[in-house]
């Protein structure tokens, strides 16, 4: 079977409101259930941050600032409609709100949700996307 390797980037979204951190977590369309973090690949071009930038306002209506790298992932899978196997690195952002409203996304996300940083982690479904939560959650609480 073929390996292709594939790049993405994205980000985690986070504003203050009342004293606390919530952060912007998105359901998947047509998945019973999947909450995660907004990404998508690389295009063009395009550097790791614009990706990422990009991809946030698509998939959650939400413009904001990259205000530091959190981390990288990586994972396999196996494409069915391409009959490859797929390693995949994404690299993730925290990013500052700036304008924007969830009701804005795109068809990708069924939902897309501002909620406390401390709940995010409990509600995402991938473990390597709760690792970068933790990681987001001791960066915004270095940074203020």
């Amino acid at each position: 079977m073929i390996t292709k390797e594939m790049t993405s980037a994205g980000g985690l979204v986070f504003r203050k409101e009342k004293g606390k951190t919530e952060v912007v977590i998105c359901k998947k369309s047509g998945e019973e259930n999947v909450w995660c973090l907004p990404k998508g690949l690389v295009e063009g071009d395009e550097d790791l941050g614009e990706t990422a930038l990009r991809e946030v306002e698509e998939e959650t209506g939400l413009k904001g600032d990259i205000n530091d790298i959190i981390s990288d992932i990586d994972y396999w899978y196996v494409s069915k409609k391409e009959d490859i196997r797929v390693h995949k690195r994404v690299y993730y952002y925290l990013i500052d709100f700036v304008s924007g409203d969830t009701i804005d996304h795109d068809w990708e996300m069924e939902e897309v949700a501002w909620v406390p940083i401390g709940e995010a982690e409990k509600k995402l479904t991938y473990d390597k996307e709760k690792d970068i939560m933790k990681k987001a959650d001791k960066l915004v609480i270095r940074n203020e």
